[in-house]
């Protein structure tokens, strides 16, 4: 069992929204806001949106601003990849595969 904690679930296409939070609860982790705006007011252990949504970096680093400790992962059901942006910067796009996925949750 992997640890535990709350990852919002942004806007994704149904596909790619459904497999992430059945994935990721097995793994043992709460999924909340599925599809609720990441600018609410939870506090994630970290933020999954898409990836292929116009002005994600621009959604991405302004959640992390205000979340310094909040990784957003970009996830894209196009092209089977994933970007994390913390608040050391954006990371490159790399596969969508789960232990790369649950490492960055846990960055």
């Amino acid at each position: 069992m992997y640890e535990s904690g709350p990852v919002l679930l942004g806007d994704l296409c149904a596909v790619l929204r459904l497999g992430l939070r059945s994935v990721l609860l097995e793994c043992g982790y709460d999924v909340i806001g599925d599809g609720v705006p990441a600018s609410s007011t939870l506090a994630p252990q970290a933020v999954l949106l898409d990836l292929d949504a116009p002005g994600f970096f621009r959604v991405a680093e302004a959640i992390v601003a205000e979340r310094p400790d909040t990784p957003v992962i970009g996830c894209s059901a196009d092209d089977s990849e994933m970007c994390v942006v913390t608040r050391a910067g954006r990371g490159e796009r790399v596969p969508l595969e789960l232990p790369a996925l649950l490492a960055a949750i846990r960055v």
